[in-house]
């Protein structure tokens, strides 16, 4: 599906509130979406996820916050997360875990949405064709190219929120294409079509007798 195509679609990312749990967000307001993943090459997921949540807690606007992918370390940030939710169902704004949406609904939310805190790569890749806030966290996108509505800060509440802050004052950037060229899936499929392709595995040993 081209991703044209799915930002052409009238969706607002709120059938966020058909799934997942938690308070609904009204996402006709201002609110955030928050996407956190480990960092396999780091042991320090529980603190790092810690610092964002009480960021977080201090701007106190109301946040979707989807649940962080299977990678190594996914544990530690999970259960920071269940405490965190356990401890705040009576907090004075909604929030609302999610596993997961359809992409273009996905697309739609962050259409919407005031800025997207974490490290995801959607932070850096559509976020900036949709011209999406972005605050990036910690070092899991380290040297990626990035477009202006990125602020690339550590794992530190302070940093954090101060980041969020400005975003949500800034508000929409233009659109950047930095990751989007026309037709690039079919430019990829007519390369595969004729590369010659060996299908046949092969065994190469390291060691020689």
């Amino acid at each position: 599906v081209e991703f044209t195509s799915l930002v052409d679609k009238k969706l607002d990312g709120s059938v966020v509130n058909l799934t997942g749990t938690g308070d609904p967000v009204d996402v006709t307001k201002p609110f955030i979406v928050v996407m956190q993943h480990p960092v396999t090459t780091e042991k320090n997921n529980r603190r790092n996820i810690e610092a964002t949540i009480k960021a977080v807690k201090e701007i106190k606007i109301p946040t979707v916050w989807f649940w962080p992918n299977e990678d190594a370390g996914t544990n530690e940030i999970a259960k920071a997360l269940r405490v965190f939710r356990e401890k705040n169902k009576d907090s004075n704004f909604p929030i609302r875990f999610v596993t997961d949406i359809l992409p273009e609904d996905f697309i739609g939310l962050l259409r919407r949405t005031s800025c997207l805190v974490g490290n995801s790569s959607a932070g850096i890749k559509e976020s900036s064709y949709l011209g999406t806030p972005v605050v990036n966290i910690g070092t899991r996108q380290n040297n990626r190219l990035k477009g202006l509505n990125v602020i690339d800060v550590g794992c530190d509440t302070r940093e954090i929120t101060k980041a969020v802050k400005e975003q949500l004052k800034h508000g929409k950037y233009p659109q950047s294409i930095i990751y989007y060229k026309p037709d690039t899936g079919k430019k990829i499929a007519d390369v595969l079509i004729r590369a010659k392709l060996y299908g046949q595995k092969k065994f190469y040993d390291a060691i020689k007798n």
